[in-house]
């Protein structure tokens, strides 16, 4: 039997603006270092990355594998999946919308596990996807010290509000679905003001009511194919919509700071906020800590939160934030936990207003942190993933069941 003792972890990165990706498989290292797990991390898009990849296979004890969405999961040995031909079991760890790579979120292996961070994707997994892989709702989690987290007095943090966040033109997102049939147009814009005020659904749901009313089911392959480009869609087009009514709102406030690529489609005359091009980002993060409070614009879901909100309280900063059901049951009643959402009649006018209050110290900053690092307990994360790797490994030739985590 294979022994848990100092067992190597393979991940992969690829493709990924800013090398957000990367630096969350560092931070996934960091986890791992205390339990003697050696994490060796293979870029794929290097030319020696399948190389490198095998040499690792070949002379390591590799006890699990992992990627955040899915990279590397696919890879192929002589049979068929590699990891179901080595017996190794892959986590593929998802943050985005299914929907996005729908191919990383039904393989045809037990060995390769579908980790999901927010219960919205997990649900649509589940609901819709039903792919016979192991599938998990994982708890968020992150390494509880870093020199990022030291407190930085208040008077001394020159960005009066951050946010980090690349821009994308709405525009884009319309061409995206302007030669798509009338009939899918037609749903993708009777739900947009819908989806645009509303946070209390799932894009799924609302997207399947609407063609079952048309008689469209989702068994037919025709009608599957135009769900999920409709769901897509919706989602792009929210992000898109959010983040550029944002900049608009703030982009008038002086001292803040609006960093990320894809900016170029917002009117800046007369603007007072501060445009910078993306960074790395290991760099970008170094920023959180001299911020007064971090703005944040969420992806439709309900059950979860952005990492810009974990940065903001774990750096013991303000946040401003669209609320949703994750963040009204874990930081509502917070100083420095500032939320609005975007059936206000005026939310602009309370973001601005939020910004300015965040200028003064609140009076209560460590128990926003204290809270955010209990959520994001890596003790708790690293026992629920032995548990899934030493089922995986025992039970993959038995049906597979529920491995939803408890969160």
């Amino acid at each position: 039997m294979m022994s848990y003792d100092a067992p190597t972890v393979l991940a992969f990165v690829g493709q990924n603006a800013n090398q957000a990706l990367l630096s969350a498989s560092c931070g996934v290292r960091e986890m791992l270092q205390p339990y003697n797990f050696k994490t060796e991390i293979v870029d794929l898009r290097a030319a020696n990355g399948l190389e490198k990849t095998m040499n690792i296979l070949r002379t390591r004890q590799v006890i699990f594998a992992f990627a955040f969405a899915g990279v590397g999961s696919t890879l192929q040995g002589k049979k068929g999946n590699l990891w179901e031909e080595l017996k190794i079991p892959f986590l593929s760890l998802m943050f985005d919308h299914p929907f996005y790579n729908l191919g990383n979120h039904a393989i045809d292996t037990s060995y390769v596990i579908n980790c999901y961070y927010y219960r919205d994707f997990y649900d649509v997994q589940k609901q819709y996807i039903k792919s016979k892989q192991p599938t998990a709702l994982l708890p968020m989690a992150a390494p509880q010290t870093h020199p990022f987290y030291a407190d930085m007095p208040w008077n001394e943090r020159d960005i009066g509000a951050l946010y980090l966040k690349s821009g994308v033109a709405i525009g884009k997102v319309v061409k995206k679905f302007s030669e798509a049939s009338s009939e899918v147009r037609a749903i993708i814009q009777d739900l947009i003001p819908i989806v645009c005020a509303r946070t209390d659904a799932y894009l799924t749901d609302l997207v399947q009511a609407r063609m079952k009313d048309q008689g469209a089911l989702l068994d037919d392959p025709k009608n599957w194919k135009a769900f999920v480009f409709i769901v897509r869609m919706l989602d792009e087009y929210v992000r898109a919509w959010r983040s550029t009514h944002m900049v608009q709102a703030i982009k008038g406030v002086e001292g803040v700071v609006i960093i990320g690529n894809g900016w170029d489609h917002i009117d800046k005359t007369g603007c007072r906020a501060i445009f910078l091009p993306g960074e790395a980002a290991g760099k970008a993060y170094q920023r959180y800590r001299r911020s007064k409070c971090v703005i944040n614009t969420n992806p439709y879901f309900r059950y979860g939160a952005h990492e810009r909100i974990y940065e903001a309280m774990k750096t013991m900063g303000c946040s401003i934030t669209d609320s949703n059901d994750f963040y009204a049951e874990h930081f509502s009643g917070l100083p420095n936990f500032m939320s609005f959402q975007w059936s206000d009649k005026d939310w602009r006018g309370k973001v601005r207003g939020y910004i300015a209050k965040a200028q003064t110290e609140p009076s209560d900053r460590e128990t926003g942190r204290l809270r955010t690092m209990e959520l994001l307990n890596p003790e708790r994360w690293i026992s629920e993933v032995i548990a899934l790797v030493k089922k995986v490994r025992s039970e993959a030739s038995a049906p597979v069941s529920d491995y939803a985590s408890s969160v």
